[in-house]
């Protein structure tokens, strides 16, 4: 990794965070928004992992719905000019969004400090089983592969099944891909080496938090949890069965997991 104990220069630099679905992003965008403003923060969406219509009327639907939403913030006194299509992206500090590694704006002249917080694979598809029945039951939210009524069945062994025999490539190793597009995992551990400022796994998120924000304040805030799971690896009841598929789905993921656990324990002791 390519960090460094020392002041951060964002007429250099800005950190881009690039969220892996279910690693605790919500909590360092929200500490990061608390010290240095919501206004010098712009939010990224991903055109790799996800696969984007580009049909016109998929384009007229976006543009209708940013505009709904800016008018709706405006109509509750909260408004905030959307900065991903603002052309001034001198002041901008911190880049988040659920959007892979390469995927930076171009509008940006600084050079990115990536950071990113990886987790446990058992614990990380847990926490999205969770939210993707939290989503279908309260609204038509959920995997464009997982129907509502099908979503709302499901017990964490059958989700584990269904998405092991999809064989949706966008699915297995879920973090390794946010990093790179490579399946030889050893090509991910260069990205940490060479590409990556911080990464952590999430265990160790408040010594992350400390060590970041000790190179842009005098004193580092508490990064809290927000919208996760709590269920550890150890706690979670599957079968032997179940545990196979998801070694199997995520055996870059756990490879990773191990790699950047010991590389941040390096600089923990360092």
């Amino acid at each position: 990794m390519k960090y460094s104990r020392k002041k951060i220069d964002f007429s250099l630099n800005y950190i881009r965070l690039i969220h892996i679905p279910k690693t605790g992003g919500i909590s360092i965008r929200s500490s990061f928004e608390d010290v240095l403003g919501q206004d010098v923060s712009l939010k990224l969406r991903d055109d790799r992992i996800n696969e984007i219509n580009k049909s016109l009327f998929q384009k007229y639907h976006r543009k209708l719905k940013r505009k709904l939403s800016v008018f709706r913030q405006e109509i509750s006194g909260r408004y905030k000019s959307d900065r991903h299509y603002c052309e001034n992206f001198d002041d901008i500090k911190f880049v988040y969004g659920h959007s892979s590694l390469g995927n930076e704006p171009k509008q940006l002249k600084k050079e990115p400090l990536f950071i990113c917080v990886v987790r446990d694979p058992l614990e990380r598809l847990y926490s999205d089983y969770q939210y993707t029945k939290k989503s279908a039951a309260k609204s038509n939210r959920c995997s464009s592969d997982l129907k509502k009524e099908k979503a709302l069945a499901l017990d964490f062994d059958a989700y584990v099944d269904f998405f092991y025999k999809l064989g949706n490539g966008n699915f297995f190793n879920t973090q390794s891909r946010y990093l790179s597009s490579s399946s030889d995992v050893k090509d991910v551990f260069r990205i940490i080496d060479e590409k990556i400022y911080l990464a952590a796994p999430i265990k160790d998120m408040q010594q992350f938090g400390e060590m970041l924000f000790a190179n842009l304040l005098d004193e580092a805030p508490v990064i809290g949890y927000k919208n996760q799971s709590t269920k550890s690896s150890t706690n979670i009841s599957i079968s032997s069965e179940t545990m196979v598929k998801i070694k199997t789905m995520f055996e870059n993921d756990y490879k990773l997991y191990d790699y950047v656990d010991d590389e941040f324990q390096k600089l923990l002791n360092g």
